[in-house]
């Protein structure tokens, strides 16, 4: 309904009216969707139509669908009957038949001839998501092929069919086999401050005219976009202090400020528009913490890097600087990289040398993911960084290059902090090999030629197959990327870490497998973990759970009826609720850690349900799973 309003004035008189006007289409059709299902879920969306009008009618639905959806519902040649003022409901059957997305439109006609005297036809849209229940799979090819020897590619097996989708690139430069990896970091799932951080250091080096990885205009601005929501959500975790937290809304992390501030630099340095103030927030928070004492202060070789950071102030700490290369000592190989790189940056290249000069072997190299984030290996990336800005000759460049490189697995390195010290260290170390060749690329049949002058890239189908023919000097780097959903859930593991999920009543009922939901109910999930040999708290945790079709995330936030029966909680770093998860980032230990949250039941089927996960962000070696069931859910 519609309310009219009128005012009218001159001088002392005055009036006003008003008229309500009733607005509405002559039917109204509701069809709602859940919002993703898994291949082979099989369940009913009501199909309810409402006679607006004051008479009868008589009417003809249809649904038509794209996607991998069938439809069935029974209705009379004739069609509906529609008493004035009513609705009448009918129930459509469907069943997922593979992946993929899916939008179903539903038209309700009059029946007979004409348009119902007026009465036009209704038409809504409804969109859905069929998702398999397995994960999401990237395997990786990259390696350097010698001129003169044939290259051939199969796509790996094992994928859900109708998943997976491979990329080839053929180049000369060696640069190109960090493509998995900026994929990888790209397509992270999540976001702390080190993950976003990781990002925009990837899309950094994407960026560069002088790695050459991106080119068009519309692919670099949609870099560009990438970038930019990569700055808004570190905005995001930013405090009053001008620090950022780990997570939107944490205490401010010193080491991930530091990360974020550098990544910030570095996006900014290609062009991407920074806030000023943004990152003179985060120097003023370092300067801070830089001079804080006691059980508050960084450790030492955080604080080197803060001092790499700020030598790039108008009144940079040099005193501070000078005093920790007398006690280089105490630093491991990333603290001295750092102090090195600070002496760069304040013109003094000799003495950045004089910290990294000979043998670094005795220099001890470090494994951290509590106060700080590094490894042996994102250590060495940091130095062969340096090393390539204050000498491109020095011997020592060839070995390091080669240990990070072999050190990748499927194309990646072990997590995304070595990943994005990886791909910066050896996007500008790496050495283009000019070579002369002629080559002929076959993919299925089409020949197409490639050379150092004329490089390939193309998207394979699936199945598919590529033999690369070569002939004259040199070599190039063959890249094949493929991603999709795995075929099959892995059997129930346990590596490090121990996770159980349970259901039950708001009444603390348990609720089995086999037991039948009702549309409407409330399900209170808990989520246990533990580390059952470590004597140590394993911090980023990250647990997946991946819901059914037919269940949605009731978020603890809203005042429902789902609050009063989730207490006893443990204290999550970050609990995010997503369309179709719930993801909880945590830490684990000995000691058991419980999570709990609902979920409702919203529609009527049989849906499988996939396994819960568990895994430590930056150890691949520590993970779990569980089994996968299947859920019914009655009217």
């Amino acid at each position: 309904e519609m309310t009219w309003f009128a005012i009218g004035a001159s001088g002392d008189h005055y009036g006003a009216t008003r008229v309500a006007t009733e607005v509405s289409t002559p039917i109204v059709v509701e069809n709602p969707w859940p919002r993703f299902v898994a291949p082979g879920d099989t369940f009913i969306s009501p199909l309810a139509i409402d006679n607006r009008t004051k008479r009868d009618l008589q009417v003809l639905p249809a649904l038509s669908v794209t996607g991998p959806l069938e439809l069935a519902f029974d209705v009379p040649p004739e069609g509906l009957r529609l008493p004035a003022g009513e609705r009448v409901t009918i129930s459509v059957s469907a069943r997922a038949t593979g992946p993929g997305p899916v939008t179903i439109k539903t038209r309700v006609v009059p029946a007979g001839d004409g348009d119902g005297d007026g009465i036009g036809t209704s038409v809504v849209t409804g969109v859905m998501t069929v998702r398999p229940v397995t994960a999401f799979r990237r395997d990786a090819v990259a390696e350097r092929v010698p001129v003169g020897e044939r290259f051939e590619f199969t796509p790996p097996t094992g994928f859900f069919p109708g998943t997976a989708a491979s990329r080839v690139w053929l180049r000369t430069s060696p640069q190109v086999e960090l493509v998995p990896a900026i994929a990888a970091l790209v397509d992270y799932p999540h976001g702390c401050v080190e993950q976003t951080s990781s990002r925009l250091f990837a899309l950094a080096v994407a960026l560069d005219p002088e790695v050459g990885f991106v080119d068009g205009e519309a692919r670099f601005e949609a870099v560009r976009q990438m970038a930019r929501a990569g700055i808004s959500r570190l905005d995001r975790m930013r405090n009053r202090d001008g620090g950022l937290g780990y997570w939107p809304g944490s205490e401010s992390s010193v080491w991930g400020s530091t990360h974020a501030l550098e990544a910030l630099t570095a996006i900014g340095a290609e062009g991407v528009e920074v806030p000023a103030e943004f990152t003179s927030g985060v120097r003023e928070y370092l300067r801070g913490a830089l001079a804080t004492e006691g059980k508050n202060a960084p450790n030492v070789n955080t604080r080197t890097r803060i001092l790499r950071l700020l030598a790039d102030d108008p009144n940079p700490p040099r005193g501070r600087i000078a005093r920790w290369t007398e006690r280089a000592e105490h630093l491991d190989l990333g603290g001295r990289v750092d102090l090195a790189e600070a002496w760069r940056r304040l013109g003094e290249p000799d003495r950045a040398r004089e910290l990294i000069a000979g043998d670094l072997a005795a220099v001890p190299l470090a494994t951290a993911v509590e106060d700080r984030i590094t490894s042996p290996l994102s250590q060495r990336a940091r130095l062969l960084s340096l090393l390539t800005e204050l000498n491109p000759t020095d011997p020592r460049l060839l070995s390091l290059r080669t240990q990070i490189a072999d050190a990748r697995v499927n194309g990646r390195w072990r997590n995304t902090y070595e990943n994005a010290c990886a791909i910066v260290a050896l996007a500008h170390a790496g050495e283009d090999e000019h070579s002369g060749f002629t080559a002929t690329v076959t993919v299925d049949g089409v020949e197409t030629p490639f050379s150092e002058a004329i490089p390939f890239s193309a998207s394979l189908g699936d199945p598919s197959s590529l033999v690369v023919t070569s002939q004259g000097q040199g070599s190039y780097s063959a890249v094949i990327s493929t991603e999709g959903m795995s075929a099959e859930i892995p059997a129930p593991f346990s590596r490090g870490l121990e996770i159980s999920r349970t259901w039950s009543t708001p009444d603390g009922e348990p609720i089995q497998p086999d037991d039948p939901l009702a549309v409407g109910d409330l399900v209170v999930v808990t989520v246990t973990i533990r580390t059952p040999r470590s004597p140590r708290t394993v911090r980023n945790i990250a647990i997946v759970d991946a819901l059914p079709g037919g269940l949605e995330p009731e978020n603890p936030r809203l005042m429902t009826s789902a609050s009063s029966v989730l207490g006893g909680s443990s204290n999550a770093d970050q609990l995010e609720f997503l369309d179709d998860r719930v993801l909880i980032f945590t830490s684990a230990s000995r000691e058991l850690r419980t999570y709990r949250y609902a979920l409702r039941a919203s529609t009527v089927g049989r849906f499988a349900v996939p396994p819960l996960e568990a895994s430590s962000m930056y150890d691949p070696d520590l993970g779990a799973q569980t089994e996968g069931s299947s859920l019914e859910i009655t009217p």
